[in-house]
């Protein structure tokens, strides 16, 4: 791809962890946490940013719930490596840094950290008991009423809410990286090299039929209650009886 045709916006999910834990988490966290990407992950994709001039406008920080994460400061501080590489390079760019939180965690531990060095703060708090209206039920899927594949959302794109790092590699998307994590979809992409809209589109085949932010699709939690659809019902129990085995970020060479 040229530079013009390169993804811009990267959310790098660095647990599956939360202290809210809300219903129809569309990372899975209230039913499928996994354990946190680590420091040594985080610094391969800065490093291979950094090989790459990959030109980034967009980085943000989340979860879960991201501050939990025990080196949450020096993930931080990797990517504030990267943020001034890119501002060297691309000096008409923000690169914007963020966090994502819900407020809570240890966020009163850093917010005063992540100010002085210009990382933006966005919290979305979050309370299981007033779930907000536009939350999707991700135990549903499309699969349930249509067969067949499904066209990526508008959250997909190359200025989309973003690609999804995890500890599995990048996907189309957070949501998408979520459930190919919990069904077991080993396709994550595993070199920022080949990080190109074919792959994701590739992805999209195996990932968008089974999300429920799928447009056209969604079911709101607050009219479905906490139920899940046939698939997920089936694809929760597989993986409380064994979380399937997916490849790591930084295994492949």
């Amino acid at each position: 791809m040229s530079d013009t045709e390169r993804f811009g916006h990267v959310e790098i999910e660095i647990n599956s962890v939360c202290d809210v834990n809300c219903p129809a988490c569309d990372r899975y966290c209230d039913v499928a946490p996994c354990q946190n990407m680590t420091l040594a992950q985080v610094r391969r994709f800065v490093d291979e940013s950094i090989r790459l001039d990959w030109p980034w406008v967009r980085m943000h920080i989340l979860g879960g719930e991201p501050t939990l994460h025990p080196q949450f400061a020096e993930i931080a501080r990797d990517l504030m490596r990267l943020r001034a590489h890119l501002q060297s390079r691309y000096p008409e760019s923000d690169s914007l840094l963020r966090v994502l939180t819900n407020g809570r965690g240890r966020l009163a531990d850093y917010h005063a950290w992540l100010v002085a060095n210009e990382i933006h703060v966005a919290i979305s708090p979050k309370d299981p008991a007033r779930m907000p209206d536009y939350w999707d039920n991700m135990w549903t899927a499309p699969v349930d009423v249509t067969p067949g594949l499904q066209p990526a959302c508008a959250i997909f794109g190359i200025r989309g809410c973003g690609i999804g790092l995890t500890r599995h590699g990048f996907f189309l998307c957070g949501a998408g990286a979520s459930i190919a994590r919990v069904c077991g979809l080993d396709i994550g992409v595993q070199r920022l090299d080949d990080l190109t809209m074919p792959a994701m589109l590739a992805q999209a085949d195996a990932i968008c039929r089974l999300c429920a932010h799928k447009e056209g699709y969604h079911i709101r939690l607050r009219d479905s209650g906490p139920v899940a659809g046939p698939f997920w019902a089936d694809a929760l129990a597989r993986y409380r009886a064994a979380p399937p085995p997916m490849t790591l970020y930084g295994e492949t060479k």
